[in-house]
């Protein structure tokens, strides 16, 4: 991916050439778009516009691009999104960590925009444990709707999956365990382990208490890559 910062750290010509090079090399465009009150009213100040409408005279809402945080969304620039090519990385740590928000993860989804959750770096976020990032989704979302039965386990799990690999425009290839499709998966024994017990649900432990460190075993395309928590790959 090409990944200029955002609208309000880059120039409009550092953002435009951004875009050509990915048109050029044929690859998606990654960049942090409405996180804060703060960047909207930046761009507002500087261009005349909130920043999706200044990306999309730009014309990045025409180019598959993944849009990190989107907090500030409206309903209007919800809607507007629907009809173009951009999907969203949700990044919940790091927006309560920085105190940026919580995006309107719900709204999206339900107009039909990729959601994914993602950990945004090290800068904001210090553990980068997606099984806490799916986690704390779910949990403010509840809270933001003050409806508990929003963003359930099963939506949950879409978003650390499926949907994730459908922002990165992957969705044919990972994301799910179908035929045709590489056999990318995980395997974590409950046993032993007191958090995961009891049995009877566990696709609620995988989201509500399962940690990164659970995982015994990893393999990516069939191929077995962490054996016991030990990574097979690197020598350390």
């Amino acid at each position: 991916m090409v990944a200029p910062h955002s609208p309000y750290s880059c120039s409009r010509d550092l953002l435009a050439e951004s875009l050509d090079m990915a048109k050029e090399l044929n690859i998606p465009i990654h960049i942090h778009v409405a996180e804060t009150k703060e960047e909207s009213g930046i761009i507002l100040k500087r261009y005349g516009k909130r920043p999706l409408a200044f990306l999309e005279e730009l014309g990045y809402l025409d180019y598959p691009s993944v849009f990190a945080h989107g907090v500030e969304l409206n309903e209007r620039e919800i809607e507007r999104l629907v009809s173009s090519q951009v999907a969203i990385a949700h990044n919940p740590i790091s927006n309560l960590k920085l105190a940026s928000g919580i995006a309107p993860i719900i709204q999206l989804q339900k107009a039909g925009v990729a959601v994914g959750i993602a950990t945004d770096s090290v800068a904001s976020n210090n553990n980068l444990d997606m099984f806490e990032e799916g986690r704390t989704a779910a949990l403010l979302q509840k809270m933001k709707s003050g409806d508990a039965s929003q963003f359930p386990i099963e939506t949950a799990l879409k978003a650390l999956t499926i949907e994730g690999a459908k922002v990165l425009g992957m969705d044919e290839q990972i994301g799910s365990l179908e035929v045709g499709k590489q056999a990318d998966f995980l395997v974590i024994q409950p046993q032993g382990k007191i958090h995961l017990q009891p049995q009877e649900n566990m696709l609620s432990h995988l989201v509500y208490a399962v940690k990164s460190s659970d995982v015994d075993d990893v393999y990516i395309a069939g191929e077995q890559v962490v054996k016991q928590g030990q990574v097979l790959t690197v020598e350390l």
